[in-house]
């Protein structure tokens, strides 16, 4: 489902949600040095769906699995305190972005 077209028209634009987006032209006009055209693809890209193909499902399995083990780590060997929540956010952050990175740029 494509949100955006290359002029960065919403198919939104004549519902409810139309209001929403009046500042994405806006702030385009005012962003000389953007290129929007590229945004919109990207918006695209990044909120659409990626099915798995070829060997990205078993590194997608491997990157969770290596963060796992790290994150066993974490709770074994430091204590119970905000620090380690965030270390354990930071590392399901970290293993969302790499599968991301092979999601939305293969």
């Amino acid at each position: 489902m494509t949100i955006f077209d290359e002029e960065g028209q919403s198919e939104w634009d004549n519902n409810d949600y139309s209001r929403d987006f009046k500042w994405l032209g806006q702030r385009r006009d005012t962003m000389k040095t953007y290129d929007a055209s590229r945004m919109m693809g990207q918006l695209n890209n990044n909120f659409s769906y990626h099915s798995p193909k070829d060997d990205q499902n078993e590194r997608y399995v491997k990157l969770r699995e290596c963060a796992l083990q790290l994150a066993v780590e974490i709770v074994v060997r430091t204590p119970q305190s905000r620090e380690q929540s965030l270390a354990l956010t930071k590392l399901e952050e970290a293993t969302f972005w790499a599968n991301a990175a092979i999601a939305r740029n293969e």
